[in-house]
């Protein structure tokens, strides 16, 4: 057999396992991202969000900011410590790629006992170099319990 032939169908074979790979990096990297971002001390808020902002680009931060805004207040006036856990939710990721750019879809959600509420994030992240990866933009939709 040629070795192009031999090399084709080696591609063909590992190349879903390192799909795989890359959207289970991408699911993990989202969902510890998110949970860093929430996962705020109102002694430390300002480090804590400053040591994560440069995981999102500047349209997604000011979505997130825009989000957080009246819950910083809530989080300072009462000296609040937030503890976020992921939600069992069904967690989709998907790799697309248009115009040799790829990027993945992920929904995942949080509940914060300490705001009595849930929030579930829709985000698009793109590859990056350090981080790895990017949210590009995120949109978040917020059940109070």
């Amino acid at each position: 057999m040629p070795k192009y032939i031999c090399k084709f169908i080696l591609i063909i074979i590992l190349l879903p396992a390192l799909c795989f790979a890359d959207n289970a990096n991408v699911l993990a990297w989202t969902k510890q991202t998110l949970l860093n971002t929430l996962s705020l001390n109102y002694k430390t808020m300002d480090s804590q969000l400053n040591s994560v902002k440069s995981h999102y680009t500047p349209e997604a931060w000011q979505n997130l900011n825009s989000f957080l805004g009246d819950k910083i207040n809530t989080i300072r006036d009462n000296q609040l410590t937030l503890h976020p856990s992921a939600v069992n939710t069904k967690q989709f990721i998907a790799q697309q790629g248009f115009e040799n750019v790829i990027f993945w879809r992920v929904n995942q959600g949080f509940n914060i006992p300490e705001l009595k509420t849930t929030i579930y994030f829709s985000v698009i992240v793109i590859p990056a170099k350090d981080p790895p990866y990017l949210i590009q933009s995120l949109n978040v939709t917020k059940l109070d319990d």
